[in-house]
């Protein structure tokens, strides 16, 4: 982090020989030799008069202006908390430049005898200029900067002190492709042993899934921040957020979640333990593997005993709730004080990162054997082998990390005795027939990795890539993977990436579990599980994260090779839409990720990053990035058409409109286009029954071919089409006529046969296209293998054996047995062979009994009795039918004498053509195209006319009986029927019963009562019981007719039940004028007296919008208690829930010491209305003699009038219906709970 912030600094400060301009020019059409000596000359000047600028301090005003708008170009904060592998060219110029620049001025300051930072004061000035600078440039809170240097001071001046690195080597290092230079200092090598040689062929045994399978679970990257404060500012100035409490009046949308931030902010506890109490949910898991980062993101402000204090907790965790189950860590570069310094044996003591070492091993001791001490202490690694021919290998890869410091002092003696304990434990396992999963928290080919660690790295695994059946990894906190290819190119090894439960750097928290068959120990599926952050935090403190299987990654492929991915490889690149969902899952479906999507170049860095397992070996990257490249252009290409020229045509009318716009824009592309459109269409569609189908058609791609006619042909008869002359022919090994009226599908039908080939049979054909002489129409498609698709099996195209003349031969050899004519044409009743003129030699029986009378007379060309139908446009010509042997034909039987008693006229035999070269003859064997008995009978043939082996007669035998079924059915049908709609009006009925039961009785009464069962009686503690009575009510009865009566009470009370359902209370009863209500019974809640006295208030004010048959104000009386009741339900013939006990007399008895217009409240009612302010009684004290002698009084108790409610949050000069709905809004969810 230091670093970077070094880097940072530097950049901001390029002045006097440094113009702007030399900055925001456009980088990308210049090669990387010219970027690196521009950004060598900048750095080496700014160095000469940065050093000055210290000596004097004269700071020009050049410098000042300079500085401002550098200041104000970015935001540096991103240099923070996104990967260098995400830094734009110009970021990457900047940080090359700043590099050499620092380096100069720092190795010149330091090492100088009279430096100007050297001395006994050398940490106190160097502290003073960086925050000067970071307060300049405002890269940073001063907090930040001056936490980063203290932390971080000793380490690099004692490197920048002790050792020759300057500004080439150390600046080489940085994962910038035109700032990498050659290093001898930094070139090592393992020595691997070469008993086997180099790798010769992809590792392509497909693992399988078995009952047995192993089930590991893979967290990564917790990164727990105990200092999390649900909200705090989320959107703050320092790389970590959400941890700041002293803000206030923060807005909710800039507020920390309750389940975490996307911003940058770390894990809080309360998800961290979610997240693990739901994989206890997921049944029995095998093994753990937690590959790093523990430590949360304050890299400017940790200490050694936080660090300790927060790795305990979080494995004290997994201890907790996984009990026996191995857990087998990985260390991730944030464990370490300073973050993602590691000095292994080789540093000094005082540097050293044994403390962490020894920390660790009292953590991991109960899962790991004695045996695992010694090189834990030493460096963080080990092995252990958990059952029989299973091990794993635990790296601490943090010497392959460039911000590791010590890497630039001595990497070689960082990183060469680690890889070398690799390669010698790989070869003991190797020895001993093991398999091998490796741990390790960075990727090898992210940018983050040294790349001579990570070529070295690779040289292993393609060594024991036999050996090894896995590679899991963290870090990135992205779902993904990565492919390793042999120097030679071949796919040898995966590494998976567990992703990270932090949501810092906006993703969603998540975690895997692998399924690994127990033989070879190589993963065959896994499981991703996610919870949407938006989702559970709109949820605040009321619910739970929903985690749901984000996808299970047999949803891409089931091919777990290394070859098998290599070759999911390519088909993401020829399928962006596919790719896009893969990056969706790569970033885990956060919401501000998909709301930003993936571009072209997001899709081509996604493409890159899975192939590239040593960041200076991007061979197969590019390759991939070239087949995505292709799909790119061509949609370029389509994107430029103006679709409002396009004439709305059916069916590929408008194909004709698209290639003329292409050939107007590039004439040579034009039909490259449309091959991929026809590819394209093709990928898009075959999926499914679609892609059932074709692989229906044929093993191998000549008998795909060949069946393409038959089955076109078929097609066009359902679709009614016999317009079109569109045809297939195989004309041969490897050849495919086609012909159409359209000769722009001729392009479409060429990328969507290569597409086929690929995707049915395995391989990549060169399919040359040519139009056929003299006919416009038809055009020649010749195919040829070009490569077989790696890891799978290898299909070539048919070859058949070359034709060997027959003959005669009295041999009793099976090989050598003949047939005789006449017991081929018993056996094949309807078949006749031709000669190449077309002259009939020979009939089955059954055309024999037909047309035998008549040859005599007629001839024997097959034209005379036979009508070709089908194919299509049959030329009947001998070498047209050879050609269109591989297509069924259709003939119908003609009346060569036109006699009248002539039966089978029209009647159609449907078979298939044979070519006999060795008598240059066409065999023809065929079946009657019958529709059951009826069309045997009309035609005057009979079931023996068919033969035993011939599926016809099953045909007609089942149609006869689908149609004795078929009447069957339909009887069923209708009785069916009759019996949906009676049992459709007893639900309807039913209905009516049970909503007749819920306006009478409580729903839960109401349901049990429907089922029959026993209500039984029930005490009902703190139940709110009004009772209301009409002033007068005795008096209106007697001046009015009963009709009167019912219809103002039927208004009046049509008001109050709407009241009922407004504030959800109970209608107890209504008689005669009296209306009784309870709350409390069904749902109980602290709201329940509110409820009540609300109504109350509502019916007061109802009464002053009704009136009398005599125009008279209704009044009433109102009384109000709370008290516990006994509740069931009374009668059988017409039940009644009734409400019973001394309170429901009190609560009668206040209705009667009530006065008109009146709610009069009993002290019980009113101890739980004042827990809520609003409610307002009559200010003068009534006589306590008001209260029902039944009452027990205790103390001054009284009874009070209810006036009003008014909410406190509203004026009180708004009506009575808002403060009360107001109120309502505040209570609900309350009273719902």
């Amino acid at each position: 982090m230091l670093k970077k912030l070094l880097f940072v600094v530097l950049f901001s400060v390029m002045v006097a020989s440094v113009s702007l301009q030399k900055f925001t020019e456009d980088l990308t059409d210049d090669d990387d030799s010219i970027i690196f000596g521009r950004s060598s000359d900048i750095a080496n000047e700014f160095s000469e008069e940065y050093i000055n600028f210290l000596k004097t301090g004269h700071e020009s005003e050049s410098l000042k202006a300079l500085s401002n708008k550098l200041a104000n170009m970015h935001t540096l904060k991103e240099i923070f908390t996104t990967s260098i592998a995400e830094w734009k060219t110009k970021d990457q110029l900047f940080m090359c430049t700043t590099c050499q620049a620092v380096v100069n001025i720092i190795t010149h300051m330091f090492r100088d005898e009279n430096g100007e930072l050297n001395g006994p004061n050398a940490e106190s000035n160097t502290k003073n200029l960086m925050l000067e600078l970071c307060q300049r440039f405002q890269l940073q809170t001063p907090d930040v900067c001056s936490g980063l240097f203290d932390v971080n001071w000793p380490t690099v001046h004692y490197i920048v002190m002790n050792s020759k690195a300057d500004a080439r080597s150390i600046c080489g290092l940085l994962p910038i492709s035109f700032c990498v230079v050659k290093q001898e200092e930094f070139e090592w090598s393992v020595e691997v042993d070469n008993t086997t040689g180099p790798l010769t062929k992809p590792k392509d045994e497909i693992p399988q899934k078995t009952a047995n399978d192993l089930r590991i679970l893979h967290l990564s990257d917790i990164h727990y921040d105990p200092d999390y404060k649900e909200g705090s500012l989320a959107d703050c100035e320092e790389p970590l957020c959400c941890r700041n409490a002293d803000n206030i009046n923060i807005p909710d949308q800039l507020g920390a979640g309750r389940w975490g931030d996307y911003r940058d902010c770390d894990a809080p506890m309360r998800l961290v333990v979610n997240a693990l109490e739901h994989i206890q949910t997921q049944g029995q898991i095998d093994y753990i593997y937690y590959t790093g980062d523990i430590v949360p993101h304050n890299v400017w402000s940790t200490t050694e005993e936080s660090n300790k204090e927060i790795i305990t907790e979080i494995f004290d965790l997994l201890s907790k709730h996984f009990g026996k189950t191995k857990v087998y860590p990985a260390i991730g570069n944030h464990e370490a004080h300073p973050a993602n310094v590691f000095g292994n044996e080789n540093v000094p003591s005082n540097f050293s990162s044994v403390w962490l070492y020894e920390h660790l091993w009292t953590l991991w001791s109960d899962w790991l054997p004695i045996e695992a001490r010694d090189t834990i202490l030493k460096g963080g690694y080990y092995t252990v082998t958990p059952r029989p021919g299973f091990r794993i290998i635990s790296l601490s890869n943090m010497d392959c990390y460039i911000f590791n410091w010590w890497i630039y002092y001595n990497g070689k003696e960082t990183s060469l005795p680690q890889l070398q304990w690799l390669h010698d434990t790989l070869l003991a396992a190797e020895e001993n027939g093991e398999h091998v999963h490796i741990l390790a928290h960075i990727p090898s080919g992210g940018k983050d990795c040294w790349p001579v660690w990570a070529r070295e790295y690779n040289r292993i695994i393609e060594r024991f890539s036999h050996v090894i059946s896995g590679i899991f990894n963290g870090h990135t906190h992205r779902d993904e993977m990565l492919l390793h290819y042999s120097e030679r190119g071949h796919p040898m090894a995966i590494s998976w990436n567990g992703g990270s439960l932090t949501p810092y750097s906006y993703k969603n928290p998540n975690y895997r579990i692998y399924d690994v068959e127990p033989q070879t120990f190589q993963v065959v599926d896994h499981e991703t599980w996610i919870f949407n952050l938006t989702e559970a935090n709109e949820q605040g403190d009321l619910g739970t994260p929903r985690w749901f299987k984000e996808y299970h990654f047999s949803d891409f492929t089931n091919d777990l090779s290394p070859a098998g991915i290599d070759q999911w490889f390519n088909f993401m690149a020829e399928n962006p839409d596919l790719l896009r969902k893969f990056w969706s899952f790569k970033v885990t479906l956060a919401d501000p990720k998909l709301s930003t999507g993936c571009n072209n170049k997001c899709l081509s860095d996604t493409i890159c990053q899975l192939a590239v397992s040593a960041n200076n070996q991007k061979g197969r990257c590019q390759e991939l990035q070239s087949i995505l490249e292709t799909k790119f252009s061509y949609v370029h290409a389509c994107s430029r058409i103006d679709m409002d020229t396009l004439k709305n045509f059916p069916n590929y009318d408008y194909l004709s409109d698209i290639q003329e716009i292409l050939l107007e824009m590039d004439e040579s592309s034009a039909s490259e286009i449309l091959v991929l459109l026809g590819e394209e269409l093709i990928i898009t569609c075959c999926t499914g029954i679609i892609d059932r189908a074709f692989r229906c058609l044929g093993t191998e791609l000549q008998e795909f071919l060949g069946s393409l006619d038959g089955v076109y042909d078929v097609l066009k008869l359902q679709e009614e089409d016999d317009c079109s002359d569109t045809g297939f022919v195989c004309a041969g090994d490897g050849e495919l006529i086609f012909t159409s009226d359209r000769p722009v599908i001729a392009w479409l039908l060429l990328g969507s046969l290569k597409a086929l080939t690929r995707m049915l049979f395995n391989v990549y054909v060169n399919i040359k296209i040519e139009p056929v002489e003299g006919d416009n129409r038809r055009y020649r498609y010749l195919f040829s293998v070009a490569k077989e698709v790696p890891a799978l099996r290898s299909l070539e195209l048919i070859k058949q054996a070359p034709d060997v003349p027959t003959q005669r031969s009295n041999s009793t050899n099976a090989a050598d047995l003949s047939m005789n004519s006449t017991t081929f044409c018993k056996a094949f009743p309807w078949h006749f062979i031709m000669n190449d003129q077309l002259d009939l030699v020979q009939l089955g029986r059954g055309f024999s009994k037909l047309y035998k009378p008549y040859m005599a007379d007629y001839g024997c060309h097959a034209t005379t009795y036979f009508d070709f139908k089908r194919p299509k446009g049959l030329t009947v010509k001998f070498r047209d039918i050879v050609r269109r042997t591989y297509t069924p034909f259709l003939i119908a039987l003609k009346n060569p004498a036109n006699v009248e008693d002539f039966t089978a006229k029209g009647l159609e035999i449907k078979g298939q053509m044979v070519h006999c070269p060795e008598s240059n003859s066409l065999l023809f064997i065929g079946s009657p195209f019958l529709d059951g008995l009826d069309g045997l009978t009309c035609n005057g043939l009979f079931i023996s006319d068919i033969p035993l082996h011939d599926a016809t007669r099953e045909v007609i035998l089942v149609g006869e009986q689908a149609r004795a079924q078929d009447g069957l059915r339909r009887r069923m049908d209708k009785l069916k029927s009759s019996i949906e709609e009676a049992n459709a009006a007893v639900a309807k009925e039913r209905k009516k019963n049970v909503s007749l039961l819920h306006l009478i009785f409580p729903a839960e009464i109401a349901e049990r009562l429907w089922l029959g069962a026993t209500i039984d009686a029930k005490t009902y503690p703190n139940v709110t019981i009004l009772f209301s009575d009409i002033v007068g009510f005795t008096s209106i009865c007697s001046r009015a007719t009963p009709f009167m009566v019912i219809s103002m009470l039927e208004s009046l009370y049509k008001d109050f039940d709407e009241f009922c359902d407004m504030f959800d209370v109970y209608k107890v009863e209504t008689i005669g004028d009296a209306y009784c209500v309870a709350s409390g019974l069904h749902r109980a809640s602290i709201y329940d007296a509110h409820k009540v006295a609300w109504m109350a208030l509502k019916m007061i004010d109802a009464c002053l919008k009704h009136i009398t048959h005599d125009g008279e104000q209704i009044k009433m009386r109102i009384g109000l208690h709370t008290g516990t009741v006994l509740a069931g339900v009374v009668g059988r013939k017409m039940p009644r829930y009734c409400l019973f006990g001394h309170n429901v007399t009190i609560a009668n008895k206040f209705e009667s010491g009530s006065e008109a217009c009146k709610v009069n409240v009993s002290p019980t009612t009113k101890e739980w209305l004042i827990k809520h302010a609003g409610f307002e009684f009559e200010l003068k004290p009534r006589d306590p003699s008001c209260l029902p002698k039944e009452f027990s009084n205790v103390g001054n108790d009284t009874c009070y009038f209810l006036e009003s409610y008014r909410h406190p949050s509203l004026d009180d000069y708004l009506p009575l219906d808002d403060h009360i709905k107001a109120a309502m809004k505040t209570i609900i969810p309350v009273a719902s709970n």
